[in-house]
């Protein structure tokens, strides 16, 4: 039996209070979930366990039809006066036989997780630039041990420096590039590798910590929960990556091999797209700064339709989505492609635009057996991989921010395609500025750092396109 709950009385529903509850419920016969969002006053400022009460089905169909208000009532639901009584629903109203679900989405709760994921984010953007400068300045091998808690210390003796700088003279990218090198420059080359590895301690505990503060808490749901506990498992695995990584350089190479510096890249990224993933869906699970009036006959809001064009959640088609898919993947190839590039030293050669060495396609692309080796290890190869990826990066981003000028687009999800589109055409220019003139170290490590902006702005894309509907229900999951 269905059941109403009696009208609450104006002024007893609060606009200003943090216990905001969503209510994501479905409509049957549609294809979307509607959403209602409010707050009342509640006894002890919590939610027990309350269920939701609706009016008959055809009710659904003409408020959605006619931009009506719904009547929805929380069972429980306490007020000022007392406890709100519960009356039954007319025995010949239709029953909706769908599974209704209540989700909390309450700011204090949610928006410290998403400011500590996106700080974390902001360090891992740091990161990946530190880390593009120890590579461009031959810094990476120059700490030649992993001591994950005593190496937190540096060198503070001459003695110490003299230790260290021992140990790197012994491996082959002293003897056969840097011989004669000075302590001093030592120094430098020793310090660039410490702040990476510094960063990358200061990271784990940047995420550890607080993971666990709002695990102990209680702040986490278990939706939540598994995703960031994977990160700090990733997070982990980086940091014995890179280690793996530098082992590759200590004993029969000059540098480290490219296939595990583009692993080690390929897993930061990795871990700043999830971390950013999952903090801008809590973002746009908070509830609407300006919900509907809940002052007056019960709990009002409107339909679905007109409340999420209200928001400027307009419906966007699978096409566009797929089409930002395929854009966010062309920038992620191109960036591992780059990681090949830096890998080795690929930029240092064919320092022309278009055309390398007197041609499109370099004469020798083709040269090692079997052909896949080329992909990875060819110089010629590997540079015109990244330049003809890079060029379709750009013009798919061009394509799609032409085609946003008659479509239809949320005002986010349009502020998000020009953010593209400018991202793309900057990194652009920055990497055929390097390219021009052979690596100069400021402009390759603006050019890192502007791969990781034009990612960034390639994932709030695709997220602002996200179905409305699946929003709503993952909203109610939080």
């Amino acid at each position: 039996m269905g059941y109403e709950l009696a009208p609450v009385k104006r002024g007893q529903a609060l606009h200003d209070r943090l216990d905001k509850a969503r209510i994501v419920f479905e409509i049957p016969g549609e294809s979307f979930p509607c959403q209602i969002v409010g707050v009342a006053a509640l006894a002890g400022g919590e939610f027990g366990k309350p269920g939701l009460l609706f009016g008959s089905q055809a009710d659904f169909h003409a408020a959605q039809a006619s931009n009506a208000s719904l009547k929805v009532n929380v069972a429980g639901m306490k007020t000022s006066t007392g406890v709100a009584a519960l009356q039954p629903a007319p025995s010949s109203a239709p029953k909706i036989e769908r599974r209704f679900v209540l989700g909390l989405a309450a700011t204090r709760d949610n928006l410290p997780i998403a400011v500590w994921l996106l700080c974390c984010c902001g360090m891992i953007f740091v990161m990946v630039v530190i880390g593009g400068v120890t590579r461009l300045t031959l810094s990476g091998l120059s700490i030649t041990e992993w001591q994950p808690v005593t190496g937190i210390v540096p060198p503070l003796s001459h003695a110490a420096w003299a230790a260290e700088f021992e140990k790197y003279q012994h491996i082959p990218q002293y003897r056969l590039l840097n011989y004669g090198m000075s302590l001093d420059a030592f120094k430098t080359i020793y310090l660039w590798e410490y702040v990476h590895r510094l960063w990358g301690r200061l990271i784990g505990f940047a995420y550890a910590l607080p993971f666990l503060y709002f695990l102990v808490r209680r702040r986490l749901s278990r939706r939540l929960m598994t995703p960031l506990a994977g990160i700090l498992l990733l997070g982990a695995a980086q940091g014995a990556l890179g280690w793996y990584m530098v082992t590759s350089g200590l004993a029969d190479r000059v540098e480290v091999s490219q296939y595990r510096l583009v692993a080690h890249l390929a897993v930061a990224l990795l871990i700043y797209a999830a971390t950013l993933w999952i903090a801008l869906g809590l973002l746009s699970a908070h509830p609407h700064p300006n919900p509907p009036p809940l002052a007056g006959e019960g709990v009002i809001a409107s339909a679905a339709g007109s409340l999420l064009r209200k928001r400027g959640r307009v419906g966007v088609g699978a096409a566009w989505r797929r089409a930002s898919e395929l854009v966010l993947a062309l920038v992620a190839l191109t960036i591992l492609a780059g990681g090949f590039v830096a890998g080795l030293n690929a930029g240092l050669t064919y320092n022309t635009f278009p055309l390398m060495d007197g041609s499109f396609v370099p004469s020798g692309y083709g040269q090692l057996q079997p052909f896949i080796r080329n992909l990875f290890e060819n110089v010629a190869a590997v540079q015109f991989d990244h330049r003809l990826l890079a060029m379709a990066s750009a013009a798919a981003v061009l394509a799609l921010w032409l085609a946003g000028w008659r479509a239809v687009l949320p005002r986010r999800a349009r502020l998000a395609l020009h953010a593209v589109l400018a991202a793309a055409m900057l990194q652009f220019a920055l990497g055929l500025g390097t390219l021009l003139l052979v690596v100069p170290i400021p402009l390759a490590a603006a050019h890192q750092a502007g791969a990781v902006l034009l990612l960034t702005a390639a994932l709030v894309l695709r997220h602002q396109l996200r179905r409305p509907e699946l929003d709503l229900a993952r909203a109610a999951a939080i």
